[in-house]
């Protein structure tokens, strides 16, 4: 009899969240990283499997880690971003929740064509996307646009001059992160790198 091959559930960005998730979080189990994650148990299991044959984290009984090599990875992550974190301020005017992540390096001419970066998020499922520039004054701006201001922002983000910050919404917390995660991506190609020594596999590839 043929053997039928199932689908993976999960996807490089889903990776990335767990990832992202231990190195914020220390050990933690896997029903926990199901719970936070919004991943199934089989679906944990086998990314914490790709990530372990990346030597990227050590499992006990008690649950899984950053390896010295994850922690590493990691700190070198936060040097160029934040993690998505959910906002207050009601940017979007939707009706969903919005997280937004602070970009600390990326390149410039990459914000003169903001339109895509938007696409990718969209792409994965969000409902809104836009990516803000803090300017010389600490005013943050939507990039060659001087009608409005989102200063707000400060009293939720640390921001500084010339830094970038994404913000998307969707339905659910899985699908609004990994819109910034691909936003990232695009915004700048150490990140981009960064992400496929993480998963293994560049933008452009599916997980074997």
């Amino acid at each position: 009899m043929k053997k039928v091959k199932t689908l993976r559930k999960f996807d490089r960005y889903d990776v990335l969240r767990v990832f992202f998730l231990m190195g914020e979080r220390g050990k933690v189990a896997r029903e926990k990283l199901s719970k936070l994650s919004g991943i199934g148990e089989g679906s944990i299991r086998s990314i914490l499997r790709i990530l372990s044959k990346r030597k990227l984290i050590v499992t006990t009984r008690k649950g899984s880690e950053l390896s010295s090599k994850g922690k590493k990875m990691f700190n070198e992550a936060m040097k160029l971003f934040t993690l998505p974190k959910k906002i207050k301020h009601d940017v979007f005017k939707d009706g969903f929740d919005a997280y937004a992540s602070v970009v600390k390096k990326y390149e410039r001419e990459k914000i003169k064509e903001l339109y895509k970066a938007r696409d990718f998020a969209i792409r994965k499922g969000c409902n809104s996307a836009m990516v803000l520039i803090c300017n010389r004054s600490g005013s943050i701006k939507i990039p060659y646009v001087r009608k409005w201001n989102f200063n707000v922002l400060h009293e939720e983000l640390e921001i500084l001059p010339n830094q970038l910050v994404v913000l998307t919404s969707s339905k659910t917390r899985k699908i609004t992160e990994k819109g910034i995660l691909s936003i990232l991506e695009y915004l700048s190609e150490e990140i981009a790198e960064l992400f496929k020594k993480v998963t293994g596999v560049s933008k452009c590839q599916r997980l074997a």
